[in-house]
């Protein structure tokens, strides 16, 4: 599995990758363009309390090479994905684009009243949940660094917007989203040839480090490789998508590498150099020891997607790192077809014959109907529930946030497609579902939990029931109650999570569980 290089969340490198970095010799972090600074050195950063978080079921990643008996466990362990929301029927479109220049994409989710730094507090309304890239570029900036957005009248109108995510290195020329083949077939070579086979699910990012034409020795350029067929996909099938040249490229390796027709060199140009070919750029942060340039595809920062930063070393005043990012469906891309048909793992499914006395059965009765958890979309959608009249295309890894109505009633579930093929969205399996009191839903969980029962009353019944391994936060008035008893609480997945308002009467009941799909 590819561990993410920075935190999903906060966008700062993990130590993991300060370490990287500062092995490398490089003095700025390429990505958010701060100084680099060993990770024994580091301070914590508390999370604002206003800041977005991310629920605990909103990633889906894979590696290679697994059989399908393990890669419903896999999809549910990777943590840190982006929670994009989508219109799906009766749902609003909500785009949530936070963070320096643009390039901090929040997460997302339906709302609720408990907020603050509480990490299963989700925010906003319900919505798609998709693979994202490993990678987020900026974080909110330091006290000392001066981050300011450029007017548009400032910005030249005479950027050749045709080339402008390409790159020449060693006379080879590229521009980005490009297929990874075409690498190849320059005799480009993976540096891990397990990498080549890794499968990414749809718009899952991974990076890769590939050998330069004719040098197989240290001579690597780390790439981003994304994945954007409704299909899994091994990288070598996929396309590259960003890349980010350093000094050393050229100073230790002895590439030559430029941009815009060879107008912009690596270690040459100066921030003159870089004016004159671009214009002023769209976004300018000026970090104390560098500083960096940010231009958008047609000078427009809602395509934060594609884009070229160019970072400049104090000392020298000379371009020392290019980043180019173009995490964009290629224009003549031809999208997989949609699988018909129920996926032979959701015909696994049994109702159980009653709801039981066994709390961590994962059992649970609606409306006067029993079920168990995970469940197949297409079960409660016989049963009444719907999430309106669009039937959308869910690609391999992906999931949705839904609101399900019945007449005057609704609920809310987390539904996701566990195969490496497109299906459409009634095709999904449900691994979240929770209700709100306020909503008068008939909800019930073994044990005679239910909508109306109160802080005290479920003290009581996890005293008699003998669950001790729990979590109660007492400013959020919340219990986390793990289904394996012998689990950690801590990014554990298979839970309850019950919420009380300040007067101790419920707010909410949500249950999560993969259960007898790994079992």
């Amino acid at each position: 599995m590819n561990e993410p290089k920075y935190d999903p969340v906060t966008g700062e490198p993990t130590p993991e990758r300060l370490q990287e970095l500062l092995n490398a010799g490089y003095k700025y972090d390429p990505v958010t363009g701060k100084p680099v600074v060993a990770p024994s050195q580091q301070t914590t950063q508390q999370i604002p309390a206003q800041a977005p978080v991310m629920p605990a079921s909103a990633s889906i990643s894979a590696a290679a090479g697994a059989t399908s008996g393990n890669v419903f466990q896999r999809l549910w362990n990777n943590q840190g994905s982006r929670l994009a929301i989508v219109a799906v029927g009766m749902l609003t479109l909500i785009l949530i684009l936070v963070g320096v220049a643009g390039n901090l994409v929040t997460n997302g989710s339906r709302s609720n009243n408990h907020v603050g730094n509480d990490p299963d507090v989700n925010n906003s309304d319900p919505g798609r949940i998709m693979t994202g890239d490993p990678d987020i570029d900026f974080a909110e900036p330091e006290p000392d660094e001066v981050t300011h957005a450029i007017p548009g009248s400032q910005a030249s109108s005479d950027i050749d917007y045709d080339g402008f995510t390409s790159f020449t290195i060693n006379g080879y020329s590229y521009e980005l989203p490009q297929k990874v083949q075409d690498f190849l077939d320059d005799d480009w070579v993976f540096n891990d040839d397990n990498k080549m086979e890794e499968i990414l699910y749809t718009g899952e990012s991974t990076y890769v480090d590939l050998h330069v034409p004719g040098d197989i020795s240290t001579n690597t350029i780390s790439f981003t490789i994304t994945n954007f067929s409704l299909n899994a996909q091994p990288a070598k099938d996929c396309y590259i998508t960003k890349v980010e040249f350093y000094e050393s490229y050229v100073t230790r390796k002895g590439n030559e590498i430029s941009i815009q027709n060879g107008d912009l060199v690596l270690c040459e140009s100066d921030i003159d150099d870089v004016k004159k070919v671009l214009g002023e750029p769209d976004y300018a942060s000026d970090f104390g020891t560098s500083q960096a340039l940010t231009y958008y595809l047609d000078h427009d920062n809602s395509n934060y997607k594609c884009q070229v930063s160019l970072h400049f070393d104090e000392d020298s005043d000379k371009l020392s790192i290019i980043s180019i990012r173009a995490e964009v469906e290629p224009g003549d891309f031809v999208q997989s077809d949609v699988q018909e048909g129920i996926p032979e793992y959701l015909t696994y499914y049994e109702a159980p014959a009653s709801l039981g006395d066994d709390p961590l059965s994962g059992n649970f009765q609606l409306e006067g109907k029993v079920y168990n958890l995970p469940v197949p979309l297409s079960i409660l959608i016989e049963d009444g529930w719907s999430y309106g009249d669009d039937d959308l295309a869910v690609g391999a890894g992906e999931g949705y946030s839904l609101t399900l109505y019945k007449e005057d009633k609704y609920i809310f579930v987390e539904a996701f497609n566990f195969i490496d093929k497109a299906v459409y969205l009634e095709n999904t399996m449900v691994t979240n579902i929770s209700v709100y009191s306020s909503t008068q839903v008939d909800l019930k969980f073994p044990g005679g939990v239910d909508t109306s029962i109160t802080d005290k009353e479920y003290a009581a019944f996890l005293e008699k029931n003998g669950l001790s391994n729990f979590e109660y936060k007492k400013d959020y008035h919340r219990y986390r109650v793990p289904l394996d008893q012998s689990a950690k609480v801590e990014s554990n997945n298979n839970i309850y999570r019950v919420y009380f308002e300040d007067d101790g009467s419920l707010q909410s009941l949500e249950l999560e569980r993969l259960g007898w799909l790994v079992d």
